[in-house]
């Protein structure tokens, strides 16, 4: 896996962004961690036959062969495909992959006939892997009718290994690539993952369903022709300079306009007092703008960030941050921040409740 990596990396290495040799040097360290559920999931036959093969592992030394050649060369086969297409998507492909290569129009012959010599390495290197696995060695005989507890504690362990490797750790939620992003910048994130893991990762997940909206004459939108909102610059003049603002955003769970005084003309409780004093009284200051058409974008807390930071509503089953879409580049409120006057410099963080990893 590590190997794959590295040939990934040289391959994609002209896209990737300048941050130095010892970063890249901590992404490759850090991507064997991201391999472990890889290696516990498509290595699993191997596993299954090493610990109950019993007896058949010494009549049979070839099915070890096989069985680690199959699974190695099966990860290579992936990572070799991102090898060449991550250089146009610039990410690692998930299970996406199977319906792009299912699709009538992208045929497997022709690839295969453009990409012969790669063909012909990946069968040179599976018959390296071939001699290289050992055929011989002690072989733990897992006899259940003569030793019972040592069969049901070596089935227990091996399956609360198999399973803690497969979810990569005790987290609260398995190891997923979007993870990646939580060691490193997002810009290498594809380094440290792999095509397996984005796989596993995407599985089962839910695409968006294509709509058709009709739409009527000198219409150019299905919503409408809407007025767009006024140009508010982040930055204002003053005295011919430009004084360069601290943003701030402040997200409040379940904080709706009813429960505030300047979006309610009604008293909110018994006391006739609002809720929200202070931000009243930014409300009358002149120089603040105030929206007083209020939408809500999701229902559920994972669905903030997609919403508020990256203008992405949720309008699909699943949430955005889960789903196989997460791993796409989108245009966020701060990239537009940095954007707007790169002399700004701006930097950001981001304070929350929560554990690490929550919601994504």
């Amino acid at each position: 896996m590590t190997f794959s990596r590295l040939v990934w990396f040289v391959a994609n290495v002209f896209w990737l962004p300048p941050i130095g040799i010892m970063e890249y040097v901590k992404a490759h360290l850090i991507g064997i961690y991201f391999d472990i559920p890889v290696v516990a999931l498509f290595y699993a036959p191997v596993w299954i036959w090493l610990v109950f093969g019993a007896t058949q592992r010494i009549k049979r030394p070839r099915v070890n062969k096989l069985l680690f050649t199959f699974s190695t060369l099966i990860a290579f086969i992936f990572n070799g495909i991102d090898t060449g297409y991550s250089q146009v998507t610039a990410k690692r492909s998930g299970y996406e992959l199977f319906e792009i290569l299912g699709d009538d129009a992208n045929r497997l012959t022709p690839y295969i006939i453009d990409n012969w010599y790669l063909i012909l390495i990946l069968g040179f290197l599976g018959y390296l892997i071939f001699q290289w696995v050992p055929t011989k060695g002690e072989n733990p005989q897992l006899d259940f009718k003569a030793k019972p507890l040592r069969g049901l504690a070596t089935t227990a362990a091996f399956g609360g290994l198999w399973l803690l490797s497969l979810r990569g750790g005790w987290q609260l939620r398995p190891l997923r690539a979007i993870d990646a992003s939580n060691f490193v910048q997002p810009e290498i994130a594809p380094l440290i993952t792999s095509t397996p893991l984005q796989i596993i990762s995407t599985w089962q997940r839910n695409h968006l369903t294509a709509f058709n909206f009709p739409l009527k004459n000198n219409q150019s939108s299905p919503f409408g022709n809407a007025k767009p909102l006024p140009n508010f610059p982040l930055s204002k003049t003053l005295n011919g300079g430009w004084v360069q603002p601290n943003i701030v955003v402040i997200v409040v769970e379940s904080l709706a306009r009813d429960y505030t005084g300047f979006g309610n003309s009604k008293p909110v409780n018994n006391k006739n007092l609002p809720f929200t004093p202070f931000l009243d009284q930014l409300v009358k200051n002149p120089q603040t703008i105030y929206f007083p058409f209020c939408f809500a974008n999701g229902t559920k807390s994972i669905e903030m960030v997609p919403s508020i930071f990256c203008g992405i509503p949720s309008l699909m089953s699943e949430f955005y941050v889960t789903s196989s879409y997460s791993s796409n580049k989108v245009t966020n409120a701060f990239h537009l921040a940095n954007q707007a006057n790169p002399s700004f410099g701006y930097t950001t963080a981001f304070f929350h409740g929560s554990n690490n990893g929550t919601m994504g």
